[in-house]
């Protein structure tokens, strides 16, 4: 059903045709001594309303199997409205709203208000961060609850090597207002390699650390994927 459901969100959302939309699909099949299969999907979609509004929003899922078993089922929905101040520096809001049930995160509704500003953006080089404030309601699977307020420090660089190539890498930072000892840093890296015809191949590899997980999980998770990106 969950899969059904964001299957109609990305077609909805694939309809407004005049608007950029990125969609990604990828998948992960290992063998030998076990088995995991796992598919993940994404969108984004992006308007520009006027020269000082922008909207964001972006859908992912993913399901994985080990040994035909369900081991991996998680979800986030995302929706970004900005408001530019200066050519170089953004306001902004975001509320995210998420599931990973075998990390232990039955429900997450985080809501972040910061700034953003862009320090290079030439043909090559592109570096901004961010500093936002950021409030969290969290569920884990088994009935603990947890409201946590945090600060949100981040860095994106991204360099093309050519024009059908570039590395992107986005770094975030979280301490932890509420627990000092639950602080989060998030590692996402990404190589990107145009194909044409608005196809591209992306190679990522995405970290995290929680200082505090759910009883019974490791403070480090990480996923490595390969997939086929197609914007329009």
């Amino acid at each position: 059903m969950k899969l059904l459901a964001v299957i109609c969100l990305l077609l909805s959302l694939s309809s407004f045709a005049e608007h950029k939309i990125e969609s990604e699909v990828n998948s992960q099949i290992t063998g030998g001594n076990t088995d995991f299969k796992s598919q993940l999907f994404k969108i984004k979609h992006e308007k520009d309303y006027t020269e000082k509004f922008s909207l964001s929003e972006k859908a992912s899922y993913q399901y994985g199997e080990s040994d035909e078993v369900r081991s991996l089922e998680k979800w986030l929905f995302n929706i970004r409205p900005e408001f530019k101040l200066t050519d170089k520096t953004s306001l902004f809001l975001s509320t995210s709203y998420s599931s990973n049930r075998f990390s232990g995160v039955d429900r997450l509704l985080t809501n972040d208000l910061g700034v953003s500003h862009i320090w290079i953006k030439d043909k090559k080089l592109n570096l901004s961060n961010s500093l936002a404030y950021r409030y969290s309601r969290e569920k884990q699977i088994d009935g603990t609850k947890k409201n946590d307020s945090f600060a949100d420090i981040g860095l994106r660089t991204s360099y093309k090597f050519n024009e059908n190539s570039e590395a992107i890498l986005e770094l975030n930072y979280l301490p932890n207002f509420s627990d000092s000892e639950d602080d989060e840093v998030t590692a996402d890296f990404d190589v990107v390699t145009f194909l044409g015809k608005g196809f591209s191949f992306k190679a990522g590899y995405d970290w995290k650390y929680d200082g505090k997980p759910a009883a019974g999980k490791g403070k480090h998770d990480y996923t490595t994927t390969l997939g086929l990106i197609f914007k329009y």
